[in-house]
């Protein structure tokens, strides 16, 4: 018979999270650099005890800067919680510049929240890589210092020579596996060579997931656990999250919901006829289901100019309720007045003469996040379609919302 050939990849960075050949085919889920400003719209700043965070132009980056006071903070979080997606590798590429390493001040940059997730961390002068979870109950920081890195500790003596220098630009790449027993590989990637340095091994090893979820944010952060000797900046610079594993449209729980045959009278003055905004819980759970507006839909018997506004100061009369028992969305057929937001789309529809037929159809793609804050409170990121009539006369206007919640 025809003899068989088994051919095999060494483990390496050639290879993703499932031991598939990487080609170049990554999804990117979201991207940020700092040319600009320190974008407002998807990062929470996170400071206290006169910790600050400030754009730094010339590098394109967001100076984190505690001072000497215990308990000084300074960091950047991002609103989204993004998906991982079971049976596809999620790989995180995220660039920084650490300060000098000093006793009483940590800094971390990494896939992680205040429960859960994988980061490089520089505590005091400790340099480590850290799993965070929260499968007890309790959160738990699992840190393995450089020294025990499981392939290269980078300090000269691994495989790859290469000695890292911590207050030089880095960027730290992150693939998870994850499926709660999936492995989490920790890489520096260094003039093009992506070296792995340790990788977390959960399955046939722990009795417990690795991990509460892996649907987190991306963080920066540095903080003072004591007084120390100086006041320190950090650097946040870049960041790119993706999917491995082609473009395919994450499959969902879909919703809809409008004010039906509760019909709403549009006059001069722009009026939030539907509003939508994330729920808190969703089965008393701190809500971070990712919520993708499918389309918009618009019916009025009269010629109508209309907006969606994103992040409203406020909505005044607003009665929040939930569509369906399985939703994370609230929804508002009762708002009358609207201050503030972006406008961040606008838009005509034709009535038809006498009869309520006009229709209009949108839909809608955005980078802007739909979601809570970090400790999962604020609400004010919420959208709504504001109409007003073009005409002399007043417009009877329905419309209705439809969106997937990907969980």
């Amino acid at each position: 018979g025809i003899p068989k050939t088994k051919t095999s990849h060494a483990d390496s960075s050639a290879i993703d999270a499932f031991k598939r050949l990487r080609v170049s085919n990554p999804i990117n889920e979201f991207t940020s650099e700092f040319q600009y400003n320190k974008h407002p719209l998807f990062y929470e700043e996170l400071t206290a005890v006169n910790g600050s965070v400030s754009h730094n132009a010339n590098f394109s980056a967001a100076d984190l800067d505690v001072t000497t006071d215990n308990g000084s903070m300074a960091g950047m979080q991002t609103y989204e919680y993004f998906r991982y997606q079971p049976g596809k590798s999620l790989m995180i590429a995220q660039t920084f510049i650490m300060p000098s390493a000093q006793t009483g001040t940590t800094m971390q940059a990494g896939y992680f929240d205040d429960d859960n997730g994988f980061f490089f961390e520089i505590k005091g002068t400790t340099v480590q890589f850290v799993r965070r979870t929260k499968t007890s109950g309790s959160v738990v920081d699992n840190a393995v210092t450089q020294a025990n890195w499981n392939f290269d500790s980078m300090d000269g003596t691994g495989p790859s020579g290469a000695t890292l220098d911590f207050t030089k630009t880095q960027q730290l790449r992150i693939d998870l596996q994850w499926l709660s027993n999936g492995r989490v590989r920790m890489c520096w990637d260094i003039n093009g060579a992506v070296v792995l340095a340790h990788e977390f091994l959960i399955a046939n090893v722990l009795s417990t997931p690795s991990t509460t979820t892996a649907n987190l944010p991306i963080r920066w952060l540095m903080t003072n656990t004591s007084a120390p000797a100086s006041a320190k900046t950090m650097q946040a610079i870049c960041v790119s999250v993706a999917t491995e594993g082609g473009d395919q449209t994450e499959l969902g729980h879909p919703f809809g919901f409008g004010n039906g045959a509760t019909t709403r009278t549009v006059s001069t003055i722009p009026f939030p006829v539907v509003s939508i905004r994330p729920a808190t819980t969703l089965n008393s759970i701190t809500n971070r289901v990712k919520v993708r507006i499918e389309s918009i839909n618009i019916l009025t018997d009269k010629d109508l100019f209309w907006q969606v506004i994103y992040l409203p100061t406020s909505i005044t009369n607003v009665s929040w309720q939930s569509p369906a028992t399985h939703s994370s969305v609230e929804t508002d057929i009762a708002g009358t007045a609207i201050v503030g937001g972006i406008i961040t789309h606008s838009d005509y529809t034709a009535g038809a003469k006498g009869q309520a037929s006009g229709q209009g159809r949108v839909p809608f793609t955005s980078k802007l996040p739909f979601s809570l804050d970090k400790v999962g409170t604020d609400q004010s990121r919420s959208l709504s379609v504001v109409c007003a009539r073009v005409g002399a006369q007043d417009a009877v206007v329905s419309i209705s919302f439809n969106w997937t919640e990907v969980r």
